[in-house]
């Protein structure tokens, strides 16, 4: 097995995201000054902005905890979202991103195609790298906006597969072509679904192991320095695909 790029974190980091969550947790959407027209990332430092695989990677973001409904005890300390480094992990444009939805659906669903329509192709965009399938009407705005942009790939990790109301729309949407969507799991979600794909995030190099025993299963590339980032891996934007592992950052 490959080094790890990222360093594990350690006992107190965990218990500072912990602390950091509290304050999260008592936070609203926030009415952003302006309409930009820019709201989807331009990729960030795991996914690349560029690659051999991919051209552009956009990334669109939500608050974390907030838009997490099937969050669970083991989000609550691990989450890599709960950062205060607030350039690499921007809250409050998460938190306008969260407005614009509740309030300017219409609006936002027309700037985001704009945006992705002008994106270098091929393109693939990121939901969630924080955030998530947060209510059946929010599943509908992304399913518009994918049916609208066929010639790119969407691709992310939800947890919502659990919550009533939202888990049968969410096969729908993976059902799509240009869709790739993991069931994330950890061991406080019960038993592992046998209908999805899945994702699993593992807290240190001896469960990586333990998982990559089953040959369903295999290790984030990017993660163990086997290809520079998602643009040039593409393993996740595709439908034939294992199951993936992830270790905690």
């Amino acid at each position: 097995m490959n080094k790890v790029k990222r360093q594990i974190p350690s006992i107190d980091t965990l218990l500072q995201r912990k602390k950091y969550f509290e304050y999260i947790g008592a936070l609203s959407p926030v009415e952003p000054p302006f309409f930009k027209d820019d709201l989807l990332d331009s990729g960030n430092n795991k996914t690349g902005y560029y690659g051999t695989k991919y051209n552009s990677i956009l990334i669109w973001n939500l608050p974390p905890l907030l838009t997490c409904p099937a969050k669970t005890q083991w989000c609550l300390t691990h989450c890599y979202n709960a950062d205060t480094d607030l350039i690499k992990y921007p809250l409050n444009k998460w938190l306008e991103n969260w407005w614009l939805f509740e309030n300017k659906r219409e609006i936002l669903q027309e700037k985001i195609n704009n945006q992705i329509k002008l994106s270098p192709k091929p393109c693939a965009v990121r939901l969630h790298s924080s955030g998530d399938f947060f209510s059946y009407d929010y599943l509908v705005f992304w399913e518009s906006i994918i049916k609208e942009n066929k010639e790119v790939i969407f691709w992310g990790y939800t947890r919502s597969w659990v919550i009533p109301g939202i888990s049968n729309e969410l096969k729908k949407l993976n059902e799509l072509e240009n869709v790739n969507i993991f069931a994330s799991w950890d061991k406080y979600m019960g038993q592992i679904p046998n209908d999805w794909k899945i994702c699993v995030v593992c807290s240190n190099v001896e469960e990586v192991k333990e998982f990559e025993r089953d040959d369903n299963y295999i290790s984030c590339p990017e993660q163990f320095g086997l290809t520079p980032n998602c643009a040039s891996c593409g393993l996740c934007m595709t439908k034939n695909r294992k199951n993936i592992i992830f270790i905690i950052h």
